[in-house]
């Protein structure tokens, strides 16, 4: 499984005792099935957002008599509070898929099992076993008391506070880091007497860290993750080997910190002898034996790139705040800023867009974290490279603070910088790849635990990147998002 926090092992499934099976239990008994061969294993893992696990094998009854109601499970671990399994159309033994709300309820996915093409209901184990414990932060011991403080001068005081928070924040992250949950998935087949079968588990577990840990749009750096997968709980099965042996691991659809990144690194696997083919990863075998098999450990750097419909889900709707700008031509009004059309733009009509402003009011103060730009006219190559778009951007935030349980007026300076120049490859906008796209741009208002509320943003327009035909300044988008610790 991935997770950056705390990474754990997932491992195949084995045969368990009836016993263990029928309780439902937590933390079931292995049953020894040395009739039964694995013919062929083969585990397909394919990297994203969600990581999705693949698992199949044929098992084949080297024997003269019929094994009847083999009970199978399989263990996934996951941040503590159950998934949301999905309905697998029917029962068995009683016992449905649990659906149970918790924070990570999404966290696992999609899984089922199949019988030689068919899908077969599951039960889940009745406890959850868990591993780890989340650590209490007082705010007091990490900030000075004002007695110390009033040692330094306001320079030094602020320094201190500044690094105080930070310290507070990755402490209070680190204490939200999920405990993590062991849940086994249990089925039930029968092989007849010298017959084999088909099996195959599915199942995806999001590769991301807990809401606390990624919910700055505007933290671009990429986390580690880490995938670890055991083999030896296969040992139980026939000679305690597969006559077929192979795993795939496919890394298509990562978005991996690119090397301009300090500390970026590329996939790297250890435990078994991978070869490599573009991003797939391959290694096959003959006879491979599970019992004394080194887990399977695979270790990257994954750009922080937040899933479409978790930043969906942070946008502030246009109804709680206006946008105006200083002018703007009649087919390119300032409404374009904000219809979540990445092929519309706003367009001033003079000076070539410098000086330019645009001008967001919040009809009410607002906890905002980030705010998103995207530069240039995106309709398609052609507009994007003809027409100018900022290089530069100066941002003022007026807002109030809360302190000691007293309000204030503050302001807050920032800039917005955009490195691409018309002399790059163009590369298309959707919202996928909005956050990795060099013509969006983002700026941190305030951090999590920031008890900012704007009221009010203007943008100036500092410098521009000419198009190779036209001088009109195109901006495509403004996303606002909310301040979710402070909502």
């Amino acid at each position: 499984m991935v997770f950056c926090l705390l990474p754990v092992i997932q491992a195949y499934g084995d045969s368990v005792n009836p016993i263990s099976a029928s309780l439902g239990a937590g933390n079931p008994s292995p049953r020894k099935a040395t009739l039964i061969q694995v013919a062929s294993e083969k585990l397909y893992i394919r990297l994203g957002c969600y990581n999705e696990f693949t698992v199949k094998y044929v098992l084949w009854n080297n024997s003269n008599r019929d094994y009847i109601d083999i009970d199978y499970a399989v263990p996934v671990n996951y941040p503590s509070g159950k998934a949301d399994y999905g309905n697998t159309g029917s029962d068995f033994d009683n016992a449905q898929s649990s659906d149970t709300s918790a924070w990570s309820k999404n966290y696992i996915k999609g899984i089922s099992f199949y019988v030689n093409g068919e899908e077969v209901p599951f039960k889940t184990s009745d406890e959850e076993l868990t591993t780890g414990k989340r650590e209490s932060v007082d705010k007091k011991d990490f900030f000075p008391n004002d007695e110390i403080l009033r040692q330094y001068s306001e320079k030094d005081r602020q320094a201190i506070l500044k690094t105080a928070q930070e310290e507070y924040e990755e402490a209070l992250r680190e204490s939200k880091a999920p405990v993590l949950g062991r849940q086994w998935f249990y089925i039930r087949f029968d092989i007849k007497a010298y017959q084999a079968i088909n099996v195959e588990v599915h199942y995806a577990l999001r590769n991301l860290p807990s809401k606390s840990a990624y919910s700055s749009f505007s933290e671009r750096k990429g986390h580690a993750c880490e995938v670890k997968y055991d083999f030896s709980s296969a040992e139980y099965w026939g000679d305690s080997s597969a006559w077929d042996f192979s795993v795939q691991i496919d890394a298509s659809e990562l978005a991996l910190v690119p090397d301009s990144f300090e500390n970026s690194s590329d996939i790297t696997l250890e435990g078994l002898p991978f070869s490599r083919r573009g991003n797939l990863y391959s290694y096959a075998a003959q006879n491979f034996a599970f019992k004394n098999a080194a887990v399977l450990s695979l270790n990257y750097q994954l750009m922080n790139n937040i899933p479409l419909s978790d930043w969906l889900n942070k946008r502030i709707p246009n109804e709680e705040y206006t946008i105006t700008v200083s002018s703007e031509q009649m087919k390119y009004p300032a409404s374009n800023l904000a219809d979540m059309d990445l092929s519309t733009v706003w367009i001033p009509p003079i000076n070539g867009g410098v000086n330019e402003k645009i001008i967001i009011q919040f009809k009410q103060p607002t906890a905002v974290s980030d705010l998103v730009l995207v530069n240039g006219y995106h309709k398609n190559e052609k507009t994007y490279r003809e027409n100018s778009r900022a290089k530069s951007i100066e941002i003022d935030a007026e807002g109030l603070m809360d302190r000691k349980n007293k309000t204030n007026k503050e302001e807050r300076n920032l800039h917005l910088f955009f490195d691409s120049s018309p002399d790059d490859s163009y590369l298309p906008l959707d919202f996928e790849n909005l956050k990795l796209h060099p013509d969006v741009s983002s700026v941190l208002l305030a951090y999590p635990l920031d008890l900012f509320k704007v009221t009010k943003i203007e943008l100036v327009i500092d410098d521009i990147y000419l198009g190779t035909k036209n001088n009109d300044l195109c901006i495509g988008e403004i996303i606002l998002f909310r301040n979710e610790e402070q909502k």
